[in-house]
């Protein structure tokens, strides 16, 4: 995967023990928010699920949920997975989706530009951006392509 993803590889590993993978998916409020695994990924060895709630209404359009892909081999196409994940969530209905370190997500700071470097990873109907070299998320282009998708989705 080269030198160029070795902070993204990093946290990714954190744990020392599996690779894991963040995507966290915004879902009109009302509508489904049930994903399944896209067909050109052959699975995550483990998958954990989280709805996140949002007592204070920052997101009052959309539901947000949160999925864990956990892998006990950091995929071999690793760009190819997060843009089949990405896919499937706005097939399933999703709105925007995005890929982020574990610990990043607050409501109050969903893609804004204080954790852009935290983002590998977003999607809209308009399309998917990765970010998956380190010089990209830490350039000054990201964090404006994520405010970009902010103003698009309305938050």
């Amino acid at each position: 995967m080269g030198a160029a993803m070795s902070r993204l590889l990093s946290a990714l590993a954190w744990s020392g023990r599996d690779t894991m993978l963040s995507l966290f998916v915004a879902f009109p409020r009302g509508g489904s928010s049930s994903l399944q695994p896209p067909e050109s990924d052959s699975g995550p060895d483990a998958l954990r699920f989280y709805e996140l709630e949002d007592p204070e209404n920052i997101l009052p359009a959309f539901e947000c949920v949160e999925l864990d892909l956990i892998y006990n081999e950091p995929p071999l196409h690793l760009a190819d997975v997060i843009a089949g994940w990405l896919q499937q969530a706005l097939a399933a209905g999703a709105k925007l989706a995005w890929f982020a370190f574990e610990g990043s997500f607050d409501f109050e700071h969903v893609l804004t530009a204080d954790i852009a470097d935290q983002v590998y990873a977003v999607a809209t109907r308009d399309g998917v951006e990765l970010a998956l070299a380190d010089e990209q998320r830490e350039g000054a282009a990201w964090p404006e392509t994520l405010e970009a998708v902010r103003r698009r989705a309305g938050l």
